[in-house]
């Protein structure tokens, strides 16, 4: 999902959507000079993007258990085993409703003014760049492991792979 918006918000920097925008009657959205396009745009996508993941974590903090009510959020409800409802079940985990949510987050964000947006950026950056410290610990912390893994294996192919791999 973040791929996709991440491509989406790419593309809308070229300044189709304010056409799209334009084309809304009565559509009252805060853009500078009029104009919705640049950055404003994405981080208004991210936002919407990150206030839909803090719902869905709210959702399910607290949650035990895949058996527990609210984990259906997380992993899909169970369907009455008809065959439609069958293929429909196949990781559908309730993509349609997801999905919407997030359309809806995300125009709702283009209500919102832009000196929020200014500020957001900024936090945002913070945000990521304590994303990636956190990423770079579990990426040295998963090799280590994977790498001791593999030497207490004490074969000659595994020794092969340490010294390859390392």
């Amino acid at each position: 999902m973040f791929l996709v918006v991440s491509v989406f918000a790419w593309t809308t920097q070229t300044g189709w959507v304010n056409d799209l925008f334009n084309s809304i009657p009565g559509m009252d959205y805060q853009c500078p000079t009029g104009r919705c396009e640049g950055p404003l745009v994405v981080l208004r996508m991210m936002f919407g993007l990150t206030v839909f993941h803090a719902v869905m974590a709210l959702l399910v903090l607290g949650v035990k258990d895949s058996k527990s009510g609210r984990a259906g959020v997380q992993n899909g409800y169970s369907l009455p085993p008809f065959p439609v409802f069958v293929l429909l079940h196949c990781h559908c985990r309730w993509w349609g409703v997801k999905i919407g949510a997030w359309v809806v987050l995300t125009v709702i964000a283009y209500l919102i003014p832009n000196d929020f947006f200014k500020y957001y950026g900024y936090a945002s950056f913070v945000g990521a760049v304590f994303f990636l410290f956190i990423q770079l610990v579990l990426l040295i912390d998963f090799a280590a492991s994977w790498s001791e893994s593999w030497v207490a294996l004490d074969k000659p192919c595994t020794r092969i792979n340490v010294i390859v791999f390392e």
